[in-house]
């Protein structure tokens, strides 16, 4: 049996400023852009949402308020710009006894879930975690949010929702994790675009699904596919390329294979 030895000797830890400093630039272009051009991401993402919630059958319209041209002064608050979806929303907030059950089941199946020794590790902790999201989203709606039952007429939606921070998160991310590390400039970029297009596309989408979720199954449902396909997919797949990337260069670099 052959065994394989990959050494990477050469492979200098030492950071590469020149590059680090490369991509704090391209973070600020990406910034400016998110400022002033923000605009031009959303209405790309509009025009594909209208398809994909005209394909999962949600009525909505389209109200158009002009962004703030920064140049004139930052806003002292937050206030919706740009193209706004608004769903029609017909259905009552869970009531205070069913939401109750609901908890109490929930409550039930957690313990069952804990107890059973067949049932692996990984598992249990995303079970556990799931059922502790719904608990919470159930316990929200039902005491927390403005008081049940009520009803909600409509939902707006807007650019709050294009990924806008995440691209900025990404940016900075690769600036100080990735770009420093010793490697060729164009894989750095490659790796730093390449997880951009795809939280463009995958924001997209989840807006999509997200909307279609609060007029077909509810609130509850709503809250909890938000959260679930927000930041937690969101970090899940900015560690996938991050350590893609980092797998990437450490190929580049290596400078001896031994068989």
């Amino acid at each position: 049996m052959r065994r394989i030895y990959i050494h990477r000797g050469l492979w200098s830890m030492k950071p590469q400023k020149l590059h680090m400093l490369i991509g704090a630039a391209g973070s600020a272009v990406v910034a400016l852009f998110l400022v002033f051009d923000i605009q031009y991401l959303w209405n790309f993402q509009t025009n594909i949402v209208q398809k994909l919630l005209t394909f999962a059958k949600v009525p909505y319209r389209i109200t158009t308020i002009p962004f703030i041209n920064l140049k004139q002064g930052l806003p002292i608050y937050y206030h919706p710009s740009g193209n706004i979806f608004v769903i029609p929303l017909k259905y009552q907030i869970l009531s205070p006894l069913p939401a109750i059950l609901m908890v109490a089941l929930l409550i039930i199946v957690g313990v069952i879930i804990y107890w059973v020794k067949s049932i692996p590790l990984p598992f249990k902790v995303l079970s556990l975690f799931i059922l502790t999201l719904v608990i919470s989203t159930i316990l929200y709606t039902s005491f927390v949010s403005a008081l049940p039952p009520h009803t909600i007429n409509r939902l707006a939606i807007d650019w709050q929702f294009s990924g806008a921070i995440v691209l900025f998160l990404i940016s900075i991310i690769f600036t100080f994790a990735v770009f420093p590390v010793k490697g060729p400039l164009w894989a750095k970029f490659f790796w730093l675009a390449a997880t951009m297009v795809y939280a463009v596309i995958w924001n997209t989408v989840r807006i999509s699904v997200v909307l279609s979720s609060l007029y077909h199954m509810g609130s509850t449902v709503f809250l909890l596919t938000h959260y679930l396909t927000g930041i937690y997919i969101d970090f899940i797949y900015i560690v996938a390329f991050y350590s893609l990337a980092l797998a990437h260069l450490a190929r580049l670099n290596s400078s001896e294979v031994g068989w």
